[in-house]
């Protein structure tokens, strides 16, 4: 028996790049939660940041990284951008790209004692 089930595919967005608040950690496990709340609402998310093409310290990889994600985007339903830790320049740049190919933004927060229990790490 086939089962079908309604996953929509889309375009993750987070921050990524330490900073001086944030740390690369803090923004890894930040990106999970999301993933998993994408995973929660039946959305297959797609983050180019999470996987091995894109290397913030090397900007040929970080543009590899950034393209590939944008041609993955292509067949993606819409875009989710989580901004609990604000939109970062990266964020803004394909967020942009996105909206000019008229794909929809929804934006969101994770629950805050969740993002409280991040600050804290």
């Amino acid at each position: 028996m086939t089962v079908i089930l309604p996953f929509r595919m889309v375009v993750l967005e987070t921050p990524f790049k330490a900073t001086e608040t944030y740390s690369a950690e803090q923004f890894r496990v930040y990106l999970d939660h999301c993933i998993t709340d994408c995973e929660n609402r039946w959305e297959v998310p797609y983050a180019s940041h999470y996987g091995r093409m894109g290397d913030d310290d090397d900007e040929f990889k970080r543009q590899l990284g950034i393209k590939a994600g944008w041609q993955w985007g292509e067949k993606a339903e819409y875009v989710v951008a989580y901004t609990d830790f604000s939109v970062t320049p990266g964020m803004s740049l394909s967020i942009a790209h996105y909206e000019k190919m008229g794909k929809a933004v929804e934006w969101r927060k994770l629950d805050s004692k969740l993002v409280r229990s991040i600050l804290e790490m």
